[in-house]
């Protein structure tokens, strides 16, 4: 029911969107992609050959197609409309990982058609992604909106950049990675050198179960302040209010662990970017969390997160470069009456294709990340990662020690054309004592995943 709803709603915007531009086709812009993708994974879910959760191993291995189609139209009186449309369908799902006996009748959630679907993986899917109506320049000011379904990226994305960051859970299982549009009022005003936005985004409803990693309401208020006046140089300014229900169980401080409970969440921060010179840029970026969480009592939040990094890009024909980042996102070692975890809102970020999923606060990150061009049409990237625990002992993101492991990611790129690429991925993840312990009882396997695929744009 819940997909016949979203098609009936997408043919409805697609009718009155098309009855709008009718009478200008030339300002209809009309275009899309088709994607074709191979994966394969082992031991991803839970590093551990024998199968440590599952009953049998954790390799996957299945074809995956995704489609947009996309609609603008820039009408009269700077106003600019919009809707796009996704279709995605997993096929030839060979995998132990879900089975009936072994993982509750194979049940598994859905985060952007916010709804469950069991047995398999081979449903077809389709999501209303964007659709949202813009007008710049109010009335010849320099006030601006943008109304509607949209994707907001704030900064370079390190805390808004994703309206659902905790879908997909496992990225390998989707082949890559999906940044969440929000339902959103967006407004901003452009000063000469210097940007003012607010926003007000609902981000999710309540959940069909009880008792699943994900969120229920979520609601936002975004406050952000960007200024361009140095040359070369970029300050940011931020405040978030975010108010979440029932972004977990019910279970207290009492039964062993911190639970997620409804929360009201803020944040400030600041960030500075910039490039110091030709080929080198750098970023730093700090905020702090505060506000109360319900775990049975209200508990203070009180947490932070820190992301620094800095790439050099060579003058040469190859375009070589090389970059290094560090994220720091504090834990919590007792129970007292503080929750100092952090806890990423809706961030932009992949912190390693197979280990992802678990950079949820409590962590030193390392990435160093390099690449080049091997021709005019094929590009090679690489990427390693080290994650270290803050905190042993974290009361919501424990580890049995604080070195989790080591991750490798190698990307090729061809582009047979303007409108045709190819891409091949491979990873590795290498555990250490923390993951050893606290996965594998001791005896932790390497995790793998490759992709390919080919895409093309119309």
């Amino acid at each position: 029911m819940n997909k016949a709803i979203t098609l009936l709603a997408a043919a409805a915007v697609l009718f009155c969107f098309g009855s709008t531009a009718s009478a200008d086709l030339d300002n209809l812009d009309i275009g899309g992609d088709v994607k074709i993708m191979a994966v394969y994974t082992d031991n991803v879910i839970d590093f551990n050959d024998e199968g440590n959760y599952y009953e049998g191993d954790d390799q996957d291995d299945f074809l995956r197609i995704e489609t947009h189609l996309w609609f603008q139209a820039d009408l009269s009186d700077n106003v600019t409309a919009k809707v796009s449309v996704e279709v995605d369908r997993d096929f030839d799902y060979d995998t132990e990982a879900v089975d009936d006996d072994a993982y509750g009748a194979g049940y598994y959630y859905d985060g952007r058609a916010q709804q469950y679907y069991g047995g398999s993986s081979d449903d077809l899917l389709v999501y209303l992604e964007e659709a949202w109506i813009q007008f710049a320049y109010v009335y010849d000011s320099a006030i601006s909106m943008k109304l509607g379904r949209q994707f907001i990226q704030l900064g370079d994305g390190f805390v808004v950049g994703d309206a659902n960051p905790l879908y997909p859970m496992y990225l390998s299982s989707l082949g890559e990675y999906e940044v969440e549009p929000f339902d959103a009022l967006n407004f901003w005003y452009d000063g000469d050198d210097w940007v003012f936005t607010l926003v007000y985004t609902k981000l999710n409803e309540s959940r069909a179960f009880d008792n699943t990693p994900a969120r229920g309401d979520v609601d936002a208020y975004i406050a952000y302040f960007s200024y361009t006046g140095w040359e070369g140089y970029e300050g940011d300014l931020y405040f978030i209010m975010s108010t979440i229900d029932a972004i977990g169980s019910d279970l207290e401080i009492d039964d062993g662990y911190y639970a997620n409970g409804d929360a009201e969440v803020y944040a400030i921060g600041a960030r500075l970017a910039g490039e110091p010179t030709d080929g080198l840029t750098f970023k730093l970026e700090a905020l702090y969390e505060f506000g109360t969480i319900d775990v049975g009592d209200d508990v203070d939040i009180k947490a932070w997160a820190v992301e620094a990094g800095i790439k050099y890009a060579f003058d040469n024909e190859y375009n070589p470069f090389i970059g290094f980042t560090y994220v720091f996102q504090s834990g919590d070692d007792d129970y007292d009456d503080d929750f100092e975890t952090y806890i990423p809102l809706f961030e932009n970020r992949v912190y390693g294709e197979i280990f992802d999923p678990y950079t949820w606060g409590n962590l030193h990150i390392f990435n160093l990340y390099g690449g080049f061009d091997l021709s005019e049409d094929v590009a090679l990237a690489a990427k390693y990662y080290y994650f270290l625990a803050v905190e042993k002992e974290d009361m919501m993101y424990g580890w049995d020690d604080e070195s989790l492991g080591h991750e490798f990611d190698v990307y090729l790129d061809y582009q047979f054309s303007e409108e045709t690429s190819a891409m091949l991925a491979a990873g590795v993840l290498i555990p250490d004592d923390g993951i050893d312990d606290t996965f594998a009882g001791g005896d932790a396997d390497m995790a793998w995943f490759v992709r390919a695929g080919v895409k093309v744009e119309f």
